[in-house]
């Protein structure tokens, strides 16, 4: 009975170091758009910066990544990029839209050991893009899966597996912009109003 007890937490301890290895025990978090709630963003029509937020759970040295996000192209239309003030210069961040609607980021490093450490803000790309009076969703394709998905791998001389990640999707509802003739308007409006109401004061 001893024997087979110790037989079974010998499987189970076997299982659990294979699936640690395979899993690995860093991870991250990307989250598009808003970062406390991706789903809300909020902006209004012209031009427009998406921040992208990593946060590291665990420490980790990430020498390479790619993910690719899809938006509605007929509210937004991709126009480029800027990296993160913590992405090391020893790499290339490259930005395109392989096809309609969808936008690829990657980096990757040219040192054989890199860490990517981002500044307060977590901000590791800010996407620009022209937007139109509508709604956008804003999902990361193929989370975790690579080739042709979003990744992120490890890029020191130990460990060059893939990271486990989690991928927060956003969501932008895009609004009209307040021209200055609009503003005008409501200004000359408000005056006309107080100007309207002084007079009924000073008449009683």
């Amino acid at each position: 009975m001893k024997k087979n007890l110790l037989f079974n937490l010998a499987i189970t301890l076997l299982f659990s170091i294979s699936a640690w290895a395979q899993t690995g025990t860093t991870s991250l978090t990307l989250t598009v758009g808003d970062k406390i709630n991706p789903m809300s963003l909020q902006d209004v029509a012209g031009p427009i910066e998406i921040p992208v937020y990593l946060v590291f759970d665990e420490d980790v040295n990430v020498g390479s990544f790619e993910f690719i996000i899809d938006f509605d192209d007929n509210v937004l239309t991709f126009d480029g990029h800027t990296a993160g003030s913590g992405v090391p210069a020893a790499g290339s961040m490259l930005s395109d839209t392989p096809s309609s609607g969808n936008l690829r980021v990657s980096w990757g490093s040219t040192t054989s050991i890199t860490n990517i450490s981002l500044t307060d803000d977590d901000i590791l790309v800010t996407l620009e893009f022209t937007a139109v009076v509508g709604d956008s969703q804003l999902d990361f394709v193929n989370p975790n899966i690579t080739p042709g998905g979003s990744a992120f791998f490890e890029g020191d001389d130990e460990e060059t597996g893939q990271i486990s990640t989690t991928f927060n999707d956003g969501f932008i509802t895009i609004s009209p912009a307040v021209s200055l003739s609009m503003w005008a308007f409501f200004l000359t409006a408000g005056l006309i109003i107080i100007f309207l109401a002084f007079r009924t004061v000073r008449l009683f």
